[in-house]
């Protein structure tokens, strides 16, 4: 019999977690344990299981406010969503048995959980049972640069401003700094109202974890005259990919070329490791910041947001009106990235 149900973080056992994460067809470092843990302490869990066997698991956040529940993406998270067993079977077969899953998880959502919004994975693939249980379903954009072809062919395909800008960069002798420490880079975020306080610590703990996983490395562009911070960013090693998770860049660093000389140098690197296929911008539908991604040759991919807002109407305006005048910098869809026209 299948059956699902909300698991605290205290009762999910860290290595089955991260072991049927891994071989998860939608698989993303962002639902490792230790990665949620930095992230959004006390996570739970919806996990779908047919005896003692799992076939499905959708990490939540779930929290209270205002005697309000209700379960949000977690910031530093692109997309989570459900993560289905690999399953070999015909068509029509594993269409069923998503759908039996699916249906599983959100007939045992938690009664009181009054607003959910959550990004899924472009791999997930089949949410028609969501539309039939009246979530709200919005298409949205990443951008991915494959890697399979040579460090020339990925630079030749740089739009002319891009690669324009990287030589500019180079020409007046930009230093590149490549150093794990992300204390330099979450300053810079700081002084240009990137983070607040609280998503600083989170970015911080966060990187600790990182680093005891030995899954990421981070790029400081330097100013050549002043020996000054003008650019920096945060990349995570996730299987096939490299994930530019945080960024920023300072006045200076726009006009001298900084960003693409540190997203050219973070290509090099996630070129250089073996079994790396993706670059992933990790996307935003900002548009100055998209223009900005779209130079670098990298293809739109589409995943899905999926909502539901049961909340009263008071608490309804009360969200809209916060999300209306939150500060542009801090709106991006995944990790936390600069401003392009900043």
């Amino acid at each position: 019999m299948i059956q699902a149900k909300l698991y605290l973080r205290a009762q999910i056992d860290a290595e089955l977690w991260n072991n049927f994460i891994q071989q998860s067809p939608q698989h993303i470092i962002y639902a490792n344990s230790g990665y949620l843990d930095s992230v959004c302490p006390g996570w739970s869990a919806m996990i779908c299981m047919e005896g003692e066997h799992w076939l499905g698991v959708m990490p939540l956040n779930i929290c209270r406010k205002y005697f309000q529940t209700y379960s949000l993406k977690p910031s530093l998270v692109q997309y989570l969503g459900i993560f289905f067993l690999k399953m070999e079977e015909k068509m029509h077969h594993l269409i069923h048995r998503k759908k039996i899953i699916i249906e599983e998880i959100i007939q045992n959502l938690p009664d009181n959980l009054k607003l959910f919004n959550h990004n899924f994975s472009p791999d997930f693939d089949y949410f028609i049972p969501f539309h039939w249980h009246k979530f709200d379903i919005r298409p949205m954009h990443s951008y991915h640069l494959p890697l399979e072809n040579s460090l020339e062919v990925v630079y030749n395909n740089f739009s002319g401003s891009i690669r324009k800008s990287i030589r500019h960069a180079m020409r007046i002798g930009l230093q590149i700094i490549e150093n794990n420490t992300i204390g330099p880079l979450i300053k810079l975020m700081r002084s240009r109202n990137i983070i607040d306080c609280p998503s600083a610590e989170r970015l911080q703990k966060l990187w600790n974890f990182i680093l005891t996983i030995n899954a990421g490395f981070i790029i400081y562009i330097m100013d050549p005259v002043s020996n000054e911070l003008c650019c920096g960013g945060a990349f995570l090693i996730d299987q096939d990919r490299v994930i530019l998770i945080a960024s920023a860049l300072d006045y200076r660093g726009k006009k001298a070329g900084a960003y693409p000389l540190l997203v050219w140098k973070g290509i090099q690197i996630a070129h250089s490791i073996e079994g790396i296929k993706i670059f992933d911008f990790e996307g935003s539908m900002i548009r100055n910041i998209e223009d900005n991604t779209r130079g670098f040759g990298a293809s739109p991919i589409v995943y899905y947001n999926i909502s539901r807002n049961n909340l009263s109407i008071p608490y309804s305006i009360g969200m809209f009106l916060k999300n209306k005048f939150r500060r542009k910098e801090s709106r991006d869809i995944g990790g936390l990235h600069m401003v392009a026209n900043a």
